[in-house]
């Protein structure tokens, strides 16, 4: 589709092959580098020597998106998020100990701060716990179990330029509570609801407080439940995101647009 209106892609692997030098016309695109956790400080520092004005999105989103922290600061500014308790366990004893008491009686599910696409993930009824050596010394998040995401689904927004182009819902095969496509998750596009892109634009106001206008993000992706029929932020995706062309080959198009506007405005 790029190509279609000039535009040359040249696909790169961040950690495989050397960036091309870059002419005066030339930008890069950061789209799915989901190997990042396996080589977590090789991909910092290669995100740190990418070119300030010319990568999208920004190196400044990159990184802060790179963790889960960013949620904090969301929810301090009144995004609502879905309960949570953050922790850093040091040993086995501790990991067990914050499991159960972070929503004493209830299944709970854990996952790590640095994470993605559902990786180390469990769902955990009261009494059960992690896999021995998955959680000693690593920073985490627990959560208590929504039954929501399983009568309704985790709901995505994707924006390009800020701008809301689709929407789909993610639902979990039965006996399981991961929605992503790699643990069987069947998405389908869908319309989102007044309240639904009012939540997306509250969260996406958000990042004016931590960005310049030049390093607001180029795409974005919200995902949220909702809690009570209110929705709660699950995640904001900045680095990685599976924008589901696949479900909305028509968005595209407008991936293509938007990215023509930006790279005329940057140009400029």
């Amino acid at each position: 589709q790029m190509r279609k209106f000039g535009v040359e892609v040249i696909p790169t692997v961040w950690n495989r092959e050397v960036l091309p030098d870059l002419g005066p016309r030339d930008f890069i695109i950061v789209r799915s580098p989901w190997d990042y956790l396996e080589n977590y400080e090789s991909f910092v520092e290669w995100v740190d020597g990418l070119p300030e004005e010319r990568v999208f999105n920004s190196r400044a989103v990159l990184k802060w998106n790179l963790d889960k922290s960013y949620l904090r600061q969301l929810e301090k500014n009144g995004i609502p998020l879905v309960p949570t308790k953050w922790v850093t366990a040091r040993d086995e004893t501790e990991v067990r100990l914050a499991v159960e008491f972070a929503f004493p009686g209830r299944a709970v599910v854990i996952k790590p701060l640095r994470g993605a696409g559902g990786a180390a993930t469990y769902r955990l009824t009261p009494g059960e716990y992690p896999p021995v050596g998955v959680y000693p010394g690593r920073s985490a998040l627990i959560q208590p179990f929504l039954p929501e995401i399983i009568r309704d689904g985790e709901y995505s927004l994707i924006y390009f330029s800020g701008k809301f182009s689709h929407s789909v819902v993610k639902l979990p095969v039965p006996g399981d509570f991961r929605v992503q496509e790699s643990f069987g998750g069947q998405i389908s596009l869908r319309s989102p609801t007044l309240s639904d892109l009012e939540f997306g634009e509250a969260v996406l106001s958000q990042l004016q407080n931590h960005f310049s206008e030049q390093e607001l993000p180029f795409y974005a992706r919200v995902d949220f439940v909702r809690v009570e029929g209110s929705p709660h932020l699950m995640e904001l995706e900045l680095l990685e995101p599976d924008l589901y062309f696949h479900h909305a080959p028509e968005a595209v198009d407008r991936f293509v647009e938007a990215l023509r506007v930006k790279l005329r405005g940057v140009s400029a």
